[in-house]
C-alpha cells in the first residue's frame, strides 16, 4: 500500500513515503533517508531516521536538505514529538 505524508524535522519539511524509494526514482537535488520500526512488533511506526535501514524498514523520507546527525558517529535520529511532526 502506498501512503505518503508530510513531515517537519529540523526545521524542514519533508515527505515520507511508506516503501523504500530505490536510487533510480530518487529526484536529484533531493535528500533521502530510511526509516526503521521499532521491535515491539508495530511494523509500520518509525522509531528512526537513519541513512540506510535492512532490518524493520517502514519507510523513506525525501528532504530538501541534509539532516544534522546528533552523533557523527553513529548516523541515526529518534523520531520523537520534540523533533518531527507528522501531517496529511
Amino acid at each position: 500500500m502506498y501512503h505518503k505524508a508530510i513531515i517537519d524535522i529540523q526545521g524542514q519539511s519533508g515527505n515520507f513515503y511508506d516503501f523504500r524509494v530505490e536510487d533510480k526514482d530518487r529526484r536529484a537535488g533531493k535528500f533521502y533517508y530510511d526509516c526503521r520500526g521499532g521491535d515491539d512488533g508495530d511494523w509500520v511506526t518509525p522509531v528512526t531516521i537513519e541513512g540506510f535501514v535492512m532490518v524493520n524498514f517502514v519507510g523513506t523520507i525525501e528532504l530538501d536538505k541534509a539532516v544534522t546527525w546528533p552523533d557523527e558517529d553513529h548516523e541515526c535520529i529518534e523520531i520523537n514529538e520534540d523533533n518531527i511532526r507528522w501531517g496529511e
